[in-house]
């Protein structure tokens, strides 16, 4: 009885302090808090470059010298074609089914041979070639060798900042005997030129016996320290606008020899934002495998129309991946990443506090992939896919929550990034992008998609909108202005339209779809002295949404210098 009378006082006790509660906590909500200022933090993923390390080849012609009766042409009846075992000889003859029983000069011999020579190197054999032995030609019978190439010795010349086994493993593919071919070849070079420690350039040179090449390795040390330093103004009013940031990374800082860079990111507002971020990444196997991870802090304390609300918090985030190269090659590049992470966000007000903790776990495919269409292009993508789970630390909020937008719990969500640079011509490119978030619930404003600020719709002031699910569709015309100030000056016209749902499931009655659009120009100057600046105006068009307050047109600029 004493028990059943407790529960019968306790279930209006929790119905008033749900009911004081969850008013207070919503208006908090009209701010920007942890998650959201995370998000602003987001800048746009970089592709991997494609760019394969200086490769030299040096290789000796066997001598030719094909005789004949008739000093003119003669009658070409076939060729016997001898030295191939990675092309069958069925696909070299079908290359001059139309040259034969017809008269050919020595000369017309030498541009057929030379198709089988072509032909190896489309499937991928840089070395191979085929020769036409000095012989007599008897009944239009003339022979031809092929010189597949295969590997002699295969070695490297270290002087680096990466052990020997790592840079010695990851040429293991290549070995004494096999044929020489350009995608392990590529492959192998271009994950070595991955590594960071080591600048790389490769020889082929004649092997002690005929038909192999020697491929021989230098490694150079890199700089142990890089980095940049900047300003901007890409920040809000809350926090602050004008924010100095910078990083410095350190390649091999323990001495292991691991191919590893520790790395260190700051930015800060004053006392408005102040964030840090430390992460460590290492090679670990010869497969052009990484490992790494990561831990950052943030600070907040709003200003602006939430100055008197005393709204504060912290984040800390913790993060570990797996990132492997499927495919490493010049032309096309895929990465698969495997990524966990935590997050611990407290937010406080004087309408209350909102402490929470997510745990979740992504995996991407990104790459890249060059062609020549019209002029050449580089296509980009990220697909990435994520689930997790939200857990609030104090009551009320759980309270609040349950009440509104119901993030406790497990959630996924997909994100989709896609890109193309075209070359129009010498000065001119044009560069399209689209990033995509589509949410299976309502999501914590740490996992919501923004939009606003100079690293999307640049019409709009930074996070001026965040959702569940939306889009974002970006145009620039670039154009290289050429020599300018002792640097190189681009210019571009752009124009950013995007849509947002800004919940997966509404409570309420307020509105829950946004569009934002806005065009603009801009100026990227770098200079020699590795000093750079970039500058954007951007003006909305269309109807500005209820959602969104201040002006229309927006000013951005970054001043920085890498080191």
């Amino acid at each position: 009885m004493l028990m059943h009378i407790k529960l019968l006082v306790l279930k209006p006790i929790n119905l008033a302090m749900l009911m004081v509660f969850i008013p207070a906590l919503a208006t908090a909500a009209g701010s920007p808090d942890a998650g959201a200022i995370l998000q602003q933090l987001k800048q746009p993923k970089q592709s991997e470059p494609a760019i394969a390390p200086g490769l030299v080849v040096k290789e000796v012609e066997p001598e030719t010298g094909p005789k004949t009766n008739d000093s003119n042409n003669f009658l070409l009846n076939g060729f016997v074609i001898a030295g191939n075992k990675n092309i069958s000889t069925q696909a070299l003859q079908a290359l001059f089914n139309d040259s034969l029983g017809k008269k050919v000069t020595l000369e017309n011999l030498q541009k057929l041979v030379a198709k089988i020579t072509d032909y190896y190197h489309a499937h991928a054999y840089p070395l191979a070639r085929a020769v036409i032995p000095a012989q007599s030609i008897d009944r239009g019978l003339v022979n031809v060798d092929i010189y597949e190439a295969y590997y002699g010795k295969v070695s490297v010349n270290n002087h680096s900042l990466v052990k020997d086994s790592l840079l010695d493993g990851t040429l293991s593919a290549l070995k004494t005997g096999q044929v020489i071919e350009q995608g392990k070849l590529d492959r192998s070079l271009l994950l070595l030129s991955d590594t960071p420690g080591a600048i790389v350039n490769a020889t082929l040179k004649p092997g002690e016996i005929v038909g192999t090449s020697d491929l021989i390795v230098s490694a150079l040390p890199s700089e142990r320290v890089y980095g940049n330093l900047a300003l901007d103004n890409y920040g809000n009013s809350y926090t602050g606008r004008p924010r100095i940031g910078g990083s410095v990374n350190v390649i091999d800082p323990f001495h292991w020899g691991l191919g590893d860079i520790f790395s260190f990111n700051g930015l800060t507002s004053g006392g408005g934002l102040n964030y840090g971020r430390v992460a460590y990444e290492a090679l670990v196997n010869q497969y052009g495998t990484r490992m790494g991870g990561s831990f950052s802090a943030l600070h907040y304390s709003l200003g602006g129309k939430f100055a008197n609300s005393n709204a504060q918090g912290n984040a800390q985030v913790s993060s570990l991946w797996t990132k492997h190269p499927i495919i490493r090659s010049r032309d096309l590049n895929l990465y698969g990443q495997v990524k966990v992470e935590h997050m611990q966000l407290n937010d406080h007000s004087d309408a209350g506090k909102t402490d929470r903790h997510i745990t979740d776990a992504a995996f991407d495919l990104l790459g890249e992939a060059h062609d020549k269409i019209f002029g050449g292009g580089v296509n980009a993508w990220d697909v990435a896919v994520m689930a997790g789970s939200v857990t609030f630390d104090d009551f009320a909020a759980k309270l609040s929550d349950a009440a509104s937008a119901k993030t406790l719990g497990g959630f996924a969500r997909l994100n989709l990034n896609l890109s193309r640079l075209q070359t129009l011509s010498t000065n001119n490119a044009l560069y399209v992008s689209l990033a995509a978030q589509v949410a299976g619930k309502n999501l914590d404003t740490s996992q919501k998609m923004t939009l606003g600020g100079n690293y999307t719709v640049r019409a709009y002031d930074t996070s001026s909108v965040s959702g569940d699910s939306g889009y974002l569709l970006s145009a620039e015309l670039r154009h290289d202005l050429g020599d300018v100030a002792n640097g190189r000056l681009h210019a571009l016209a752009f124009v950013d339209s995007a849509q947002m749902k800004i919940n997966k499931n509404t409570w309420g009655e307020s509105e829950n779809s946004v569009m934002l659009s806005g065009v603009g120009v801009g100026l990227n100057w770098v200079g020699k002295n590795n000093v750079y600046a970039n500058t954007y105006i951007a003006t909305s068009i269309g109807a500005k949404p209820s959602q969104v307050s201040g002006d229309s047109t927006r000013v951005w600029f970054e001043i920085g210098r890498r080191f």
